[in-house]
């Protein structure tokens, strides 16, 4: 994840222990690889089960970021089905990755 170093992202959590142990854990592994957290309070967030990561880009020129790729195939691999959209949100940074941790972050083989 180095090579994506200075990417901002925020953590969104449905507030399970599951979802509570996997935030703590990436956050850390992000963190140390020169990621940038940003904070970010949202009065109600719908949460869909599993995990998300989202790519803050307008709706009429979404793209792919490589550093969302990156990091939803390492989450693949460490054996956490992941799903990787991009996001239209003028309320937040182009580019910002937001990562969302359901409820039941489901494993590739439940999955």
């Amino acid at each position: 994840m180095r090579p994506f170093g200075g990417t901002q992202y925020i953590i969104q959590m449905d507030g399970s222990n599951a979802g509570g142990h996997l935030q703590w854990e990436l956050n850390a592994a992000l963190k140390n690889a020169g990621w940038l957290p940003k904070l970010w309070s949202a009065s109600r967030i719908n949460l869909s089960i599993g995990v998300s990561v989202l790519t803050v880009a307008p709706r009429n020129h979404p793209v792919n970021s490589e550093a969302a790729e990156a990091l939803a195939d390492w989450l693949d691999r460490s054996g956490i089905a992941v799903l990787a959209l991009p996001i239209d949100n003028s309320l937040m940074e182009l580019g910002t990755l937001v990562i969302q941790i359901g409820p039941r972050p489901e494993t590739v083989e439940q999955y």
